[in-house]
């Protein structure tokens, strides 16, 4: 079923009668996507006409917010009088669905046919049996670690304790790993970004001795920001004394440096690609970077069009050319977050200067 259609500046968002033959309760229909935070909200209510086929038309400005796939993605809904959902299937056609949800096609910068091979990467598996663990490149792939571009002291990857994925065979081997390669990088300093989680017996969780060593020399951050935040509200005072707090950290304590959050994806790929652009590294470095975390195979996938919307957030749409550095340096400055010095002597510990 062809859930939208875009006509100059407007969507639509189409729900035939039809489609809702084998429902006999329907009071209402609704939507959830990117651009709602998949919430509910009753801006985003479809109305019914006298035919009982139900649409909604907003301005494309206000759905254009993207989700993993790089693209904004939707689900529609119906309501029955006691408020239950039922939520209806994605448009089936190939490369228009992206793990569940309608893919709103507002351009052409991605094909259908790169979406749907980009949704069979986000649904695969590498058992850790495809990994040979003597292999240098396989160890920092299952560990998701790599020098951030631009830089030379400062690593992102894998939380070195917490298991988001316990359900994997490979995850045991993914912490066991990423501790081992903090020691092979000599890291003297981490950066955690999902909060202060303590370990879980139930899962054998422990933090490390190597790890430990950090810790106790106070030499490990911790904070808590959100996938939200980092990529939908980058324009925020929250996101800019984040990345404040990351820079002033780096400027008193020793390099190298570890930055993680669960998985090493988001509020990892995030914060990492604006010390990488202040650093001087390119967005096609940034985007190339951001998008190796797919190679992990733990059925999860984030296209650099996610990224590049919290760039384009950040520095509110001003066009900043070929210098990404002076746009990001200009705009921490004058949210008066860091001085031009503070950055500066960051960039020099990060790049071993």
């Amino acid at each position: 079923m062809v859930q939208y259609k875009i006509v100059g500046k407007n969507i639509t968002f189409l729900c035939p009668q039809a489609e809702l033959k084998a429902q006999t309760d329907v009071c209402r229909v609704g939507l959830r996507g990117t651009f709602t935070s998949w919430q509910s909200d009753w801006r985003f209510m479809l109305k019914a006409n006298d035919k009982g086929d139900w649409s909604l038309t907003l301005p494309l400005s206000q759905v254009r917010i993207p989700g993993n796939s790089g693209l904004p993605e939707f689900i529609l809904y119906t309501e029955d009088t006691w408020g239950n959902k039922t939520f209806l299937k994605a448009d089936s056609r190939e490369g228009f669905h992206f793990l569940g949800n309608t893919v709103i096609m507002l351009d052409d910068s991605l094909s259908p046919q790169q979406i749907a091979q980009n949704e069979k990467l986000a649904l695969t598996v590498r058992p850790l049996s495809e990994y040979n663990l003597n292999n240098d490149a396989d160890c920092h792939t299952l560990a998701n670690m790599r020098l951030v571009p631009g830089t030379q002291n400062l690593w992102r990857g894998y939380h070195p304790y917490k298991k988001s994925r316990p359900e994997l065979d490979s995850e045991d081997a993914r912490i066991a790993t990423v501790n081992r390669l903090l020691e092979v990088h000599g890291i003297k300093s981490v950066i955690t970004l999902s909060g202060d989680e303590s370990c879980d017996p139930s899962l054998r969780e422990s933090i490390s001795p190597y790890m430990q060593k950090i810790r106790k020399q106070w030499n490990q951050m911790i904070t808590n920001t959100s996938y939200e935040t980092v990529y939908f509200r980058s324009d925020s005072m929250e996101f800019a004394k984040l990345i404040a707090s990351v820079v002033q950290f780096i400027n008193v304590h020793p390099a190298p440096y570890y930055l993680h959050c669960r998985l090493g994806s988001d509020r990892t790929g995030t914060v990492s690609a604006v010390l990488a652009a202040l650093c001087g590294a390119s967005w096609a470095e940034i985007a190339a970077d951001y998008q190796k975390t797919c190679k992990m195979a733990i059925q999860e996938f984030r296209d650099s069009r996610l990224l590049a919307y919290s760039f384009n957030t950040l520095l509110r749409g001003k066009d900043y050319g070929n210098d990404l550095k002076k746009a990001l340096c200009s705009h921490l400055v004058e949210e008066e977050v860091l001085s031009e010095q503070e950055i500066e002597k960051a960039v020099c510990r990060l790049k071993n200067f």
